[in-house]
Parts: structure tokens; sequence; C-alpha cells
């Protein structure tokens, strides 16, 4: 079947006898080039948004295993909302912040395992200051997937900031694409309040430099 699959792009096929096949992007042939989809404005093939999945599931795992904090945030929680099942199919990072106080711990226990995932880390150091309130935050980390491009942003943010980890009853998980993974506190009220574009998750960072950019409505004040 992987022949059939690859002529027509198919990442499942399913038989008149009810039998399912499944098959990866690299079985299908089909080519996870974030670059040539983000800047034309297309959605992301759904077996390459799997990726944006493990890395998720790698980052959780390694976080709870070394007692370290992690938020799913953004556009993975938009897509638990309105998408149940799986990533948004225009995404091409994952946002997954963690408390300031958790930084060093980070980079120092955490980011050597990720190129056993083929995951590679940019970190920087210089951004992890004192806020206005004595707080440390700033520091980034842009964890990228060395096959494809996707990215995660995994960035230390003040407890006062982040609206993860302050629930009554402790940890509020969300389910994204069939995995239970730590997410804010209030899911739905931090889905109300993210984003202004009409799907409130247009690629807003580069909206600008492609199509998404033409297709924004505009209202006079």
């Amino acid at each position: 079947l992987i022949p059939l699959a690859r002529r027509y792009s198919l990442t499942t096929i399913k038989l008149e006898d009810d039998q399912i096949f499944e098959f990866t992007c690299p079985e299908a042939d089909i080519k996870c080039n974030v670059q040539y989809f983000d800047s034309k404005g297309l959605a992301q093939p759904p077996c390459c948004l799997k990726v944006l999945t493990g890395m998720m599931m790698a980052l959780v795992h390694e976080y709870s295993t070394n007692n370290a904090s992690l938020c799913i945030y953004c556009g993975q929680v938009l897509a638990v909302l309105k998408m149940p099942g799986g990533q948004l199919p225009w995404d091409t990072d994952l946002d997954a912040p963690m408390f300031s106080s958790d930084f060093y711990h980070v980079v120092a226990d955490i980011m050597p395992r990720m190129i056993d995932y083929g995951l590679k880390p940019s970190i920087n150091k210089d951004r992890h200051k004192e806020n206005d309130l004595g707080e440390l935050e700033g520091g980034a980390i842009t964890i990228k997937h060395l096959s494809t491009g996707y990215t995660t942003d995994n960035y230390a943010k003040a407890p006062s900031k982040l609206k993860c980890g302050h629930g009554h009853r402790g940890r509020t998980l969300i389910k994204l694409d069939g995995v239970w993974v730590p997410g804010p506190d209030n899911p739905g009220k931090y889905g109300r309040t993210y984003g202004n574009e009409i799907l409130r998750h247009v690629l807003h960072v580069k909206s600008s430099t492609n199509t998404y950019n033409s297709q924004q409505a505009s209202f006079r004040k």
C-alpha cells in the first residue's frame, strides 16, 4: 500500500473490510517543510503536525521526570478548545513556558537531554533578569526539531504573569492530540482573551509577510 500512499499523498487508507492502515509523512513521501507551507499561507500537513505533539510529549516527560514546572500555552490551548483532536492546522511551533525559578535547573538538567529526541536548544541566559517586582524572568530557550524545522518556545515567565500553576485544586490538565498535558488554570478564560484575529491565532508573528495579512478583516474605529 505504500506506493499507493505515496502516489496520492495518503496517510490513512481504509479497506472494504474496515482494516485501517496509517502512514507517517516519510512513508507517504510528504515533505515537512515548515517554511514552504508557512510562506504560502497553507495549512501544515496533519502528519507533520505530529512533530509538534512529539516535541510536546518529550518536554512534558522530561519536565515531569526532573520536577520542573511546564505549561502548554498559546495556540495549543486554542487547539484544545476549538479543534479537539489535534494541533491547529496552521501552527508552526509549540509554546511551553516555565516558572522563571526553574530556568537554570532546566538549562542544566533538561536541555542536555533534548538531543536524544532529535532536538537542538538555543539558550539565551542574558534576558533572565529581575522585573519591577523583583521577580526573575525573561530567560528564553528555542528548541528546534532538526529534521523538520518546527520549533518550541520554552521561555521563563514570572509566576505573577504565568496563568498556570495557581489553581486551588492542583494543576489543570488539557487534552491535546490525545495526550493530557499541563495547561492554564482556566483554559476557557485564557482562550477567550488570547489573540485578536477572527480565528484568534493567525500567524501573528509573520502575518505581515504572508497571505494571512491580506485576509485579516479591518473595521472603521
